[in-house]
């Protein structure tokens, strides 16, 4: 097929087809535009919304926050007292322990006269005042808290003979083991 057309006819075909195709790409630009800026509105003005709830929800837990403030402040006053009594329970110190494995290491015929345990004295040796039946006696509770796992350091410190009574008064001085307190 031969082309008889003018060349600027030929052209004025082509620029007419384009502006036509172009008025197109812009009508369908504008008709996207449209939905795609109400969709940006919409989604905007929820936005909104929400960030309005949530000032408003922060307000209300605000409000409430402050009315919990006290028991907040009593919570934490009783978490302190909690601690405290803690730290006084983990030094607490079991007498009643220690003068029952006392008693229980007791030999037959020696009876326990005097005893005084105090807290600040538990690095230094303490006194036993004992009455037992004979000499015998003395050396056999020595040497049962010499075993014992309570004691260190046991000496007589002295034994004496009741000639009235028909026994002997014992002394004797222990130190206590490291730790046997918090046991």
């Amino acid at each position: 097929m031969i082309n008889l057309l003018p060349p600027e006819e030929k052209r004025q075909i082509r620029a007419r087809i384009t502006n036509t195709l172009l008025l197109r790409y812009c009508i369908a630009t504008l008709l996207l535009t449209i939905p795609l800026s109400t969709l940006a509105g919409g989604t905007y003005m929820i936005i909104l919304n929400q960030k309005s709830a949530a000032e408003e929800s922060i307000k209300n837990s605000q409000q409430k926050n402050s009315q919990y403030r006290d028991i907040q402040a009593e919570a934490e006053e009783f978490k302190n007292n909690l601690n405290t009594a803690k730290t006084i329970l983990d030094k607490e110190i079991k007498y009643s322990q220690i003068a029952l494995a006392i008693a229980q290491g007791l030999p037959d015929g020696i009876s326990l006269d005097t005893l005084n345990l105090d807290a600040n004295g538990f690095d230094q040796p303490i006194v036993l005042q004992l009455h037992g039946d004979a000499y015998d006696d003395a050396i056999g509770y020595k040497n049962a808290l010499e075993k014992s796992p309570i004691f260190k350091e046991v000496r007589i410190q002295s034994i004496t003979s009741d000639n009235e009574n028909g026994g002997t008064t014992i002394s004797i001085s222990a130190i206590l083991q490291p730790g046997v307190t918090n046991k």
